[in-house]
Parts: structure tokens; sequence; C-alpha cells
């Protein structure tokens, strides 16, 4: 299970204002046969990449299906209010490098953070390192929710983790 870094909680901060503005922007896209809408993203030196659930009642994915159905202007907004979050306090000094924000159809908002060092991370890979994948995880694409972790990568950063622990 993963631990998280931080959670952010009511107020009228700068950083309170943002994360108002991103469940504001899930809520439009918010489509009616959903239970929850959940964003992701990663944030690194080379980029950012961000994915965009909407799950039913059990959890399950059911879309977007397809890039038509992918609300990619509220997801690049996101990712802009994003980026500016990880310059206001308390993430200016140590900005996460991954989120996770889940907004529930009654409006309920969770937003949870993680720091996970670029050499640990991977493309698709979210809120997770590439250490903490099982070996089935790391051989397998679809159980890892990737496209693929080349498995000497994987056991580079295991033994790599073990040498430099890091608290996400």
């Amino acid at each position: 299970m993963v631990k998280w870094l931080r959670r952010i909680s009511g107020g009228k901060s700068q950083s309170s204002k943002i994360t108002e503005e991103i469940g504001q922007l899930l809520w439009k896209v918010f489509p009616p046969e959903a239970k929850a809408i959940v964003f992701w993203a990663r944030f690194g030196s080379g980029g950012h990449g961000s994915r965009l659930d909407w799950l039913d009642d059990a959890g399950n994915r059911i879309g977007p299906m397809g890039s038509k159905a992918t609300p990619f202007d509220a997801m690049r907004a996101i990712e802009t209010l994003a980026l500016n979050l990880r310059r206001t306090p308390p993430f200016d000094r140590d900005p996460f490098t991954h989120m996770r924000v889940e907004l529930t159809e009654k409006g309920k908002m969770n937003i949870n953070f993680a720091h996970i060092p670029e050499w640990d991370s991977w493309m698709g890979l979210f809120m997770r390192g590439v250490s903490e994948l099982s070996e089935e995880e790391a051989r397998n694409p679809e159980l890892s929710n990737t496209w693929g972790i080349d498995v000497e990568h994987w056991q580079k950063c295991r033994a790599r983790r073990e040498q430099e622990p890091y608290e996400k």
C-alpha cells in the first residue's frame, strides 16, 4: 500500500485556491455514469505526464475510452495548476513529483502527493516507484499499468533503493 507523503486540508492559502480550481475543472468533465474521477500526474526534469480515469461504484475504470472522449484541455489545465501548486508553500521547498486527485460524485475531493526520485520513476507509473513493483509487475505491463519496464532497469532501481532509501 502506498503511504502518501502529504495531504492538503482547507484554508484560504494559495495552495488551497489552486486545489479548489483543480476540483472545479474535474467537476466540469465529470461524466454522469461515473461515481468518481481520478487525475494522476507525474512531474520530472524531462517533462510531465498525466492520466484521467472515470470509475464506477466498484472502482473499475470505465473511461475515458478513446482520444475523442478524453478531455485533454481540462487535463492540461490541471497539469498547469499542479505545476503552480508545486511552487507554493508548503511545496516550494520540496516539490512533489507525483500527485493523485480523486473527486467523488458527491463532491468530496482527496489529493495525495508523493516524492519519488527520477531514477525510480517510469512513464505511466503513478504514485509508485519502479523499485516498489514486484518482479511479476515489472515483467507484465498490464499488472503495472505501464508500457513495460525493462527487468534490468527494475533490478537496478531495487538495488539503488536499498542503498539510497527514501520516504515518499
